[in-house]
């Protein structure tokens, strides 16, 4: 019997992780249905800005850029190390006006990044921190606005938040969480019969296409906020923690991948994010044998890099795995660097 997937959309949580005591927020936070309507929201809240240029890092996603370009902004991209973290010398030329800072899978922003921040609020800058990969342990940054999408590291069928607002956003309206939950219950009694998820994965795939189509902010709907409430948001971390620690050291004997710095060190880590020669071929390899690896970020629309980062993946080390799966992930990655041609 083949192993069950690693990878994809979370399925339906165990009871053990609905447990309590849930994710705090902060009491100003906005709740709504992704991050998408997170970002929309605050765009909305800058519309009086004299100057619309968005300083962002020049490796993102489009998804952080939408919701501005539909408002008219311009975008101007400040240059990220080698690691994936802020140059702290293309921020500090950037002083007084408006940032967009994303700290990446999980790791906080450098103390130098956080002082450069606080230097530019002082100025009279405009600081948004998009906190999606590190909502279990959010960056202490300051800031003007924290928003985040929720979905992304767990398993909701919606929701994002967003704080600094002076408005509140509208009422929920028509839920996107239908075609999710029966998606996340399809996957959770396929993969307990070792069964095929493809049903779900279709249903999952609907569930995105309504998600992403639901543009206007909209609180978020009761069932996925109950489930915020009760998630065990201290056994999600430590389990993403601990998988991360084993991934890193079953592939610390493997030549041709590097994990970015600090990832490992990260409190709750969102994926182990590595740089490998030809990542898209690592990941079309392990897709055949069952595992699905994201890689972070397609080049996107609406920025135009001088150039595109092609050598990193994203390994999933997430809540629903232990030892042995990120063992069998680590045995497939050799397996496959060791069989290229030299």
């Amino acid at each position: 019997m083949p192993p069950n997937p690693i990878g994809g959309f979370f399925e339906s949580p165990s009871d053990e992780l609905l447990t309590g005591p849930g994710l705090r927020l902060p009491e100003s936070a906005a709740l709504v249905q992704s991050g998408r309507q997170a970002l929309a929201l605050v765009a909305d809240a800058l519309e009086e800005q004299d100057s619309k240029v968005l300083h962002v890092p020049d490796y993102l996603c489009d998804s952080m850029l939408e919701a501005f370009a539909e408002r008219g902004w311009a975008f101007d991209p400040y240059g990220l190390d080698d690691d994936l973290q802020p140059l702290p010398g293309d921020l500090a030329e950037r002083s007084g006006e408006v940032w967009l800072l994303a700290p990446y899978f999980g790791r906080h922003l450098p103390a130098a990044v956080t002082r450069l921040a606080e230097r530019s609020l002082a100025d009279g800058g405009i600081v948004i921190l998009d906190l999606t990969h590190c909502v279990l342990h959010p960056d202490p940054t300051p800031s003007t606005f924290r928003a985040a999408s929720l979905r992304k590291l767990l398993p909701l069928p919606e929701g994002g938040y967003v704080t600094g607002l002076s408005a509140s956003p509208a009422p929920a309206g028509t839920s996107v969480s239908d075609e999710y939950l029966a998606a996340a219950h399809e996957k959770a009694d396929a993969l307990s019969s070792h069964g095929d998820t493809r049903i779900a994965r279709e249903r999952h795939a609907e569930s995105e296409r309504l998600i992403e189509a639901s543009t206007t902010p909209r609180r978020i709907d009761q069932r996925a906020a109950d489930m915020l409430s009760v998630l065990n948001v201290g056994d999600l971390a430590t389990r993403r923690r601990r998988n991360a620690e084993t991934l890193v050291a079953r592939l610390a004997a493997v030549a041709g991948i590097r994990p970015l710095a600090g990832i490992v060190d990260a409190l709750s880590p969102a994926y182990l994010t590595c740089r490998v020669d030809e990542a898209a071929a690592l990941q079309s390899t392990m897709a055949s044998e069952g595992i699905f690896c994201p890689i972070h970020w397609p080049r996107p629309n609406l920025l135009s890099p001088a150039s595109w980062p092609r050598d990193l993946i994203s390994l999933p080390i997430d809540h629903r795995y232990d030892a042995s799966d990120m063992n069998r992930m680590g045995d497939a990655i050799a397996h496959h660097l060791e069989s290229r041609p030299a």
